[in-house]
């Protein structure tokens, strides 16, 4: 199955927020679990459990996003990025000079 770029922004969109993370896990606990009915209380163990998870979720694909930064010269966002992927000839004339008047 392939995925397409409209899923895999819809799928990094989900994991930036921990709060998309938790509405899809309680709407997909309540469609197929309780057959449509609504958790009642928002304070028992298994909300807190569901926002833990949540968080920690949308924390390591965050550093997972960031960690791509730099594996790929492609995903560089800093100079610091790029230098992994850069040969010598790269390095030449890398850095202006000052202009004369």
């Amino acid at each position: 199955m392939s995925i397409t770029d409209e899923n895999l922004n819809a799928t990094l969109q989900l994991y930036a927020n921990p709060l998309s993370i938790q509405t899809n896990a309680l709407t997909r606990l309540q469609e197929s679990v309780l057959n449509g009915a609504e958790v009642k209380d928002g304070n028992n163990v298994f909300t807190f459990l569901l926002e833990f998870m949540a968080t920690m979720t949308a924390g390591a694909a965050g550093e997972a996003v960031n960690n791509f930064s730099s594996l790929y010269p492609s995903k560089a966002m800093t100079s610091a990025d790029l230098y992994k992927h850069m040969s010598d000839f790269d390095y030449v004339n890398l850095y202006s000079t000052p202009a004369t008047t």
